[in-house]
């Protein structure tokens, strides 16, 4: 098992995380948005600093393939956000079911 997998006793299930565990920088977790490119270069869009876009469908797709992009398979905790936490609950769902230690921002971040 790697370094981000879950025992198999764990059940798989995403968790919630504060601002606050992932405001300083860290080698052992990325931030990922899920949410489209046009997204986030629409008027007023923001985004947690750090973060890196993948979309929800190429991030589904990378996974059931498993060929994620992003280094995200080297990182120990996985946590996504989107807008309103509809698509970053489904993609840290998907990711934990196949053994991820993922998580869903939790608050604002701006």
């Amino acid at each position: 098992m790697s370094a981000h997998q879950q025992p198999a006793s764990t059940p798989a299930e995403p968790h919630r995380v504060t601002v606050d565990h992932v405001k300083t920088p860290s080698e052992d977790i990325v931030v990922v948005d899920v949410r489209e490119p046009e997204e986030l270069t629409a008027p007023g869009a923001m985004t947690f600093p750090g973060a890196v876009n993948y979309p929800l469908g190429p991030l589904l797709r990378d996974r059931s393939t498993n060929s994620l992009k992003h280094n995200l398979a080297t990182k120990k905790e996985i946590v996504t956000l989107c807008n309103g936490g509809y698509r970053s609950g489904i993609a840290a769902q998907q990711l934990a079911a196949f053994g991820f230690n993922a998580g869903v921002l939790d608050g604002q971040y701006n």
